[in-house]
Formats: structure tokens, C-alpha cells, sequence
């Protein structure tokens, strides 16, 4: 699930930075609202933070500029945004909360966790879809042109993110829920220049 991935993500790049002797402050964005995590330092706070982690809810609308912007920031640092970036306040919502962590002096990375079938939808006929976070449901008809153009569409959506991430001095990688986090963090990450 992108829930499962999100976690193992965030659990693991957490786990690099503590080893590295870094702190690590996790940030939960959720309809506009915050949730701090403690900050971590060491490895017995990691293991309260992976508790933590399994504690959070996946729920509600992201509105992730304006969760970005509550976030309190004081150091320069590394800013790792985890979310699917399927959000109905579109790029220009994205844009100033990048525009923010940029004049925070924040390293940013953006990771875009999509479904299988988000990537590379199968099947044809009707077909519904429903938002894990809000419970909305979508029918479709799926027919091989729809689904040439969803996947046009999707590629053009995550370039307009890469040139946004890198017009702020950041980095953006996508990330299929079903890959194994080895790979994401052993391969995926290194092909962008992460984690080398």
C-alpha cells in the first residue's frame, strides 16, 4: 500500500540520517493540520519513533502548502515530502510550499508514491475508483484511449513537479507502492543523486 511504502520510506531515511548522527523532525501534514513528531536523535528514539510512525493516520484532504508552511523551521536542513501529490489544490498550492522551504534554506525532496495501478492502469470496462483518504468514488469507463491519455496526463503532471522541485534547488523521484524498499533506497534514490 502507499501508506506501508510512506512509512518504510520515512522509516528508513530516518534511519541513514541517525546513523549519520543527524536529528530527524517528522512532520505529519493532514487537512492543512500538523502533527510533530519528537525529534530523534540515536537509536533508542528510533525505535520510539517507528512506534510513533505506525500510530499515524492517512486520512482527510492534504492541503500541503499550507501544512508545509506550519511547520516550524530553524536550522538549514534536508526536507523530504512524502505524499502521492494527488491533490485537488494543484501545482500552484505545491509551489508555495516549496517556495517556503527554499527560503528556510531546506534541501528538498519530493516522493511521489503512486498504486500499481495508479502507474499503469489494467483492464477495461467500467471501473471505480475511490480516494483513500476521503472516501470519494469515481466510475470510469476504460477504454485503451483513456487510458493513453490518463498516462500522458500523468507524465506531463510528475514533469511540471520535477521542473518545480529543481526551479527550488530540489529533487523529485517517484516511487510504484509495490516496489521493495530495498530498491527504492538501493537503486531509485542513487539513479537521482540521493544517498550516493
Amino acid at each position: 500500500s502507499k501508506r506501508a511504502m510512506a512509512l518504510k520510506i520515512v522509516a528508513s531515511l530516518s534511519y541513514i540520517a541517525i546513523n549519520n548522527l543527524d536529528r530527524v523532525n517528522i512532520t505529519a501534514l493532514n487537512s492543512g493540520n500538523i502533527t510533530q513528531l519528537k525529534q530523534v536523535a540515536g537509536s533508542k528514539a528510533f525505535e520510539n519513533m517507528l512506534t510513533e510512525l505506525e500510530k499515524l493516520e492517512f486520512k482527510g484532504n492534504t492541503k500541503l502548502s499550507s501544512s508545509i508552511k506550519k511547520r516550524p523551521i530553524k536550522t538549514k536542513g534536508v526536507s523530504v515530502v512524502v505524499s502521492d501529490f494527488l491533490d485537488d489544490n494543484g501545482l500552484d498550492d505545491l509551489e508555495e510550499g516549496l517556495k517556503y522551504l527554499a527560503y528556510k534554506h531546506q534541501q528538498i525532496i519530493l516522493v511521489q508514491i503512486l498504486a500499481k495501478e495508479e502507474i499503469n492502469p489494467e483492464g477495461l470496462g467500467e471501473v471505480s475508483f475511490r480516494d483513500s483518504e476521503n472516501n470519494n468514488e469515481v466510475k470510469l469507463s476504460l477504454t485503451e484511449a483513456v487510458i493513453k491519455e490518463y498516462k500522458a496526463t500523468l507524465k506531463n503532471y510528475q514533469e511540471k513537479i520535477e521542473k518545480m522541485a529543481n526551479k527550488y534547488g530540489g529533487k523529485f523521484i517517484v516511487v510504484d507502492s509495490s516496489m521493495e524498499i530495498e530498491e527504492v533506497i538501493l537503486s531509485e534514490f542513487p539513479k537521482k543523486r540521493l544517498l550516493h
